[in-house]
C-alpha cells in the first residue's frame, strides 16, 4: 500500500490543481431519454410502439461516457427508458442540483448539457409514456440547467417545430466557417432535430432511428480535428448520411439544425475517440 504521508501529499497537490484550475474545466451533464411508446395530451397512443428507441438510448449512453468524457456517474448522466412526465422532471431536478453542488465546490466552471430524445413526436412536442412535453416545458429544461453550452439532439417526427422563442433555423450553418473561434466553452445553445416541421424521422427495422444511428457512429467515425471530433463535425456526418440513406430508401428526411446566442474562442471538441497511451510512472522509492 502507498505510505500515507505520499498519499496525502498527493490529495494535497491535487486539490490545489483542482482549484487552481476550475475555471479551465469543464463539466459535462447528460439526460439522456428513449421512449418506444408515447400518448398525447388526451391519453391516446397515436403511433404504433417503436422497435429501438429504448435499447438504443443505452447504447447512446454507453457512448457518450466511453467517448465523449461525460461522467458515468448517475446524478451527472442520465438514462430514461420508457420515461413519465413525472420521472423526467425528477431527473432535470437531480442533473440541475448536481451541477448546483459542483459550482459551490468548484467555483464558476464552465458546463455543458446535453439533452438527448428517441421517440415519437407530434407537431410542438415530444411524446411521454404518460402525456406530452411541450417545446415551452423543453426549453424550460434547458432553463433549469443553464449551461454555458446547451446542447439539444432530438430524434421524433416533426422535430423541427420544437424550437422555442429565440432560436432560428440555420440548415446551411457551418460552426467552423461562421465561428472561427469555436469553443469547448462555447455559451448558448445548439439543437439539433432529426426532421423538418413536417416531416417524418424514420425508424428502420434493422437499424434503428435512422438519425440516432449515424449520430452514435459519428462519436468516432466523424473527421476527426486535433485532440478529437468536434460538434460541427458530427452534425455533419450526421445530416449528410440521414439524407443520402432516406432518400434511398424513398423516404426523404432532412434533419435541421438551431442555434441560440452562440458564441466562443476555441474547438468545441465533443467526442475523443483515439486511445489514450500515455501511463504514469512513480519512482521505485514510492511503495505500493
Amino acid at each position: 500500500m502507498m505510505n500515507h504521508r505520499i498519499c496525502s501529499i498527493f490529495l494535497f497537490c491535487a486539490v490545489l490543481l483542482m482549484a487552481a484550475n476550475a475555471s479551465a474545466a469543464t463539466l459535462r451533464y447528460a439526460l439522456i431519454v428513449g421512449n418506444n411508446r408515447g400518448v398525447d395530451e388526451n391519453g391516446n397512443m397515436p403511433f404504433p410502439a417503436l422497435r429501438h428507441a429504448q435499447s438504443e438510448a443505452a447504447k447512446l449512453r454507453d457512448k457518450l461516457v466511453g467517448l465523449s468524457n461525460f461522467a458515468p456517474d448517475r446524478d451527472r448522466t442520465i438514462l430514461l427508458t420508457g420515461a413519465t412526465r413525472a420521472e423526467l422532471d425528477r431527473a432535470v431536478s437531480v442533473l440541475a442540483e448536481r451541477r448546483r453542488r459542483d459550482e459551490e465546490l468548484l467555483g464558476a466552471v464552465d458546463s455543458v448539457f446535453l439533452f438527448y430524445f428517441t421517440g415519437h413526436g407530434l407537431e410542438g412536442r415530444l411524446l411521454l409514456r404518460d402525456g406530452p412535453l411541450s417545446a415551452r416545458e423543453i426549453d424550460g429544461v434547458f432553463n433549469r440547467m443553464d449551461a454555458d453550452l446547451a446542447v439539444g439532439v432530438f430524434d421524433a417526427c416533426h422535430s423541427g417545430s420544437l424550437s422555442p422563442k429565440g432560436i432560428v433555423p440555420t440548415p446551411g450553418f457551418n460552426l467552423l466557417r461562421e465561428l472561427p473561434d469555436e469553443v469547448l466553452n462555447a455559451k448558448g445553445r445548439i439543437w439539433y432535430v432529426s426532421s423538418s416541421a413536417r416531416q417524418v424521422s424514420w425508424e428502420d427495422r434493422e437499424m434503428g432511428g435512422v438519425f440516432t444511428h449515424y449520430f452514435m457512429e459519428a462519436l468516432d467515425r466523424a473527421a476527426r480535428s486535433g485532440p478529437g471530433i468536434t460538434l460541427d463535425s458530427i452534425w455533419e456526418y450526421t445530416r449528410t448520411r440521414t439524407m443520402a440513406y432516406t432518400e434511398r430508401q424513398n423516404r426523404r428526411q432532412v434533419p435541421e439544425l438551431y442555434i441560440s446566442e452562440l458564441r466562443g474562442s476555441a474547438p468545441v471538441y465533443f467526442s475523443f475517440p483515439m486511445k489514450r497511451s500515455a501511463t504514469l510512472t512513480f519512482s521505485p522509492d514510492i511503495e505500493g
